[in-house]
């Protein structure tokens, strides 16, 4: 993906980590992809496609992707999950970061998933 292209820009990967992304219900939603970044990528303003889990299991397929804007000034690893069944479209689906970074949806997008049960 272009987003991690662009992180890794002169340096290497810290690591990589691969795990499955599913809905509470185990419903499976592709697979994750984590990259950590050795030093954080600094000055991070960008326009990302985002994914959305539905752990509702109202949605089909049980997921949204919208575009989000973010910045920060500190992107210490960066989580893509490649989307099942056809694995060929990816999405952010997390981040770590330094405090006072931000995300947003893009003009115009909203999350139209219903509301979603909370983890306490």
């Amino acid at each position: 993906m272009p987003l991690v292209r662009q992180l890794l820009a002169g340096q290497s990967p810290n690591g990589i980590v691969v795990d499955e992304q599913g809905t509470r219900s185990g419903t499976l939603v592709g697979v994750q992809v984590e990259v950590r970044l050795g030093h954080p990528a600094t000055s991070v303003r960008a326009t990302w496609p985002w994914l959305f889990t539905d752990d509702t299991d109202t949605v089909n397929p049980p997921y949204q992707i919208i575009r989000q804007h973010v910045r920060s000034q500190g992107v210490s690893s960066v989580t893509i999950t490649v989307l099942a069944p056809a694995y060929d479209v990816g999405a952010v689906s997390n981040w770590v970061v330094e405090p006072g970074s931000s995300i947003e949806p893009a003009a115009g997008v909203t999350d139209r998933r219903p509301p979603q049960p909370h983890c306490d």
